[in-house]
């Protein structure tokens, strides 16, 4: 078949009308889509004949009653936990009228986590000696115990009485759909019978239908709407937009089978199968006009073109850019050998802590000498941050940061109006937006800038972790930020999520630790991604205390909240997870919490190692063809 036709030379007659008229290309493919797309619905319609006429009619209602079913139990039963939303998500809602129960309440002494006056006592008593626990147990066993003869019934709090929840508005919509989905059903019961009432029926049953799809597409658009305008921070723009478009893609299907519907029931054939009429209707005219084209197929057609091309141009942009996928994370495109910096040892004397004695509160003798913690003090935080090396020579001018051997900066295969972003995880049940903004996060955005001569975002920025995945593939955050001072609540899917974007991706994790119990939760939270991997320490002689700033001693401890040392997770020879102790964050601040201009420069220096060192380590893996080995 192939050889007959080449030999036929139609293939060689087309490629010489092109050559003529380059656009002779849009009239081919105008003429074979008109062809097969109308020979393609003639066929359906002929195909369809063959069932009858009432039997379409029956599939269709049921087919219908199943679909408005559906959507009430998605939205009442499924919708909450399909768009994971948080607790407090779900407390807005509740508030608002959407959801008749609001979340049970975290019991905050359940856990020492949740409970640092609980934990600190427990601290407390694991360190006392022996008559200290005794004295603490015999005080604690008198304060509990009952006095006699008192009546513990007046004691004992009543428990308050349970207030019944009237349904929400997402519990009330599955009821109508219930009664819409009942009237398809017999109304699709009742299609065999030729009768006016039948027709009637069919008509109710559509209206109830229509009327149900309509409310499920203003839940699904008020929804998410309202909770954007509650807490943009809890719920921001991008989670919004990403419901809003996977409801249209929902709910296309609905439209499609509404029209059809629609058609169907205004058409003569079906009118005088109920004895309504026998003139011919606009169902007859519309079908009549797609399947031949009318009297003009070719202006029709152009006409389906131009109206298909605007949609298409209007929407496909809002869809694929602004709502589901995320703009493309790029490295600043040029070409830099940044100076390391030589640094020689400068031993510091510090003066030795004097003794310090506690007397017990339940003795009058000194029971031991107890080795008291006064690592918060701003005072003992700047004797051990301050550096401890000083530069021995100055860096030469004209090495900028990147790769590439230039001196304008930059990496060869960078985007180009590329600007440096620093992005944020969002999480649920702890304070994500720690210290967020203009005088935190930024002021490093503002330092690089300095530093580097690299442009910045005009804002810091946070996301979902479900957003991880939007980014083009190649040009995804090189490294994330997470930090907060309470528990952090993540789903399952958003474990899978961190760990495709930590391993498959490249990326890295830094976490800063806001003060609190945000250790164990960062320790739960890592041992969830890399339950084979241990959480180590980073020695001081890595490549991220390296360049373009040395610290010969590894990381500032600053505050260390969880001890003294940085730790991460190795993949390979790459750190993909970096996890600060000591509160960096609170150094980056307008004022830097109280510490000095010299600390505030450390934690400067140590976030642009740490941002530089993951952008190196992304472009290697992407654009260099290296390996979690080190090798290409």
């Amino acid at each position: 078949m192939i050889e007959r036709i080449l030999n036929s030379g139609k293939i060689a007659e087309f490629i010489a009308n092109i050559r003529r008229d380059p656009l002779a290309v849009c009239e081919y493919v105008h003429n074979a889509i008109a062809r097969f797309g109308g020979g393609a619905i003639g066929w359906v319609w002929k195909k369809s004949a063959v069932v009858p006429l009432r039997l379409r009619l029956m599939l269709g209602l049921l087919v219908m009653g199943a679909s408005v079913a559906w959507a009430g139990w998605f939205l009442s039963f499924r919708f909450v936990e399909w768009a994971q939303f948080s607790k407090e998500n779900v407390r807005v809602l509740h508030e608002a009228g959407f959801v008749a129960e609001p979340p049970p309440a975290e019991n905050e002494a359940s856990s020492a986590d949740e409970n640092p006056a609980a934990a600190a006592t427990n601290e407390t008593l694991a360190a006392a000696s022996p008559v200290q626990k005794e004295v603490a147990a015999d005080t604690v066993g008198e304060a509990s115990a009952p006095v006699a003869g008192a009546d513990m019934s007046a004691s004992m709090p009543e428990a308050p009485a349970e207030t019944p929840h009237s349904p929400g508005e997402l519990d009330r919509y599955v009821y109508f759909t219930l009664v819409a989905a009942g009237l398809c059903v017999l109304a699709a019961l009742l299609a065999v019978v030729p009768a006016k009432f039948v027709y009637f029926l069919l008509e109710a049953a559509y209206a109830a239908w229509l009327l149900a799809v309509l409310g499920a597409m203003r839940l699904a658009f008020t929804v998410p709407a309202v909770l954007y305008a509650a807490d943009y921070k809890l719920f921001d723009k991008l989670s919004r937009n990403a419901i809003w478009t996977a409801s249209l893609g929902v709910f296309a299907p609905f439209a499609l089978l509404g029209l059809l519907m629609l058609l169907a029931l205004s058409l003569s054939t079906v009118r005088r199968l109920y004895k309504i009429g026998k003139n011919e209707s606009a169902g007859d005219r519309i079908v009549e006009a797609f399947r031949t084209g009318g009297s003009d197929p070719r202006y029709r057609t152009s006409w389906y073109w131009a109206v298909g091309l605007c949609l298409f141009v209007l929407v496909a942009p809002f869809i694929f850019r602004g709502c589901d996928w995320e703009d493309p994370y790029g490295l600043i495109q040029g070409s830099g050998t940044p100076e390391l910096q030589v640094v020689k040892v400068k031993k510091i004397k510090k003066e030795k802590k004097k003794k310090k004695y506690i007397l017990n509160k339940w003795s009058p003798y000194i029971l031991e000498r107890a080795k008291i913690d006064d690592n918060k003090n701003l005072e003992e935080m700047e004797n051990e941050t301050q550096d401890q090396y000083v530069a021995d020579q100055p860096a030469k001018k004209g090495g900028k940061l990147g790769k590439g051997g230039g001196k304008t900066g930059g990496w060869p295969k960078g985007l180009a109006d590329a600007k440096v972003r620093f992005i944020r995880l969002e999480y649920a049940g702890g304070d994500w937006d720690q210290d967020m903004g203009k005088s935190a996060d930024y002021n490093l955005l503002i330092k690089f800038h300095k530093i580097t001569g690299f442009p910045i975002w005009k804002d810091t920025e946070s996301r979902p972790i479900s957003r991880l995945s939007k980014f083009p593939k190649h040009y995804a955050p090189p490294f994330v930020f997470l930090t907060g001072s309470r528990g952090i609540n993540v789903s399952n899917s958003d474990i899978a999520e961190l760990r495709k974007y930590l391993v498959d991706e490249g990326g890295m994790l830094f976490i800063d630790n806001g003060g609190g119990n945000f250790g164990g939760a960062v320790r739960r939270l890592v041992a969830r991604i890399f339950p084979d991997k241990p959480f180590i320490d980073i020695p001081n002689d890595d490549p991220i205390y390296q360049q373009p700033y040395s610290f010969p001693d590894g990381a500032p401890p600053f505050w260390h909240h969880d001890g003294t040392r940085a730790r991460g997770i190795r993949i390979g020879e790459r750190i993909a997870v970096f996890y600060h102790p000591g509160d960096i964050n609170d150094a980056w601040k307008d004022g830097h919490s109280g510490a000095s201009e010299a600390v505030a420069e450390q934690a400067f220096k140590l976030g642009i190692n740490v941002m530089y060192y993951a952008f190196n380590a992304y472009y290697a893996r992407h654009f260099e063809g290296a390996t979690d080995g080190g090798g290409k």
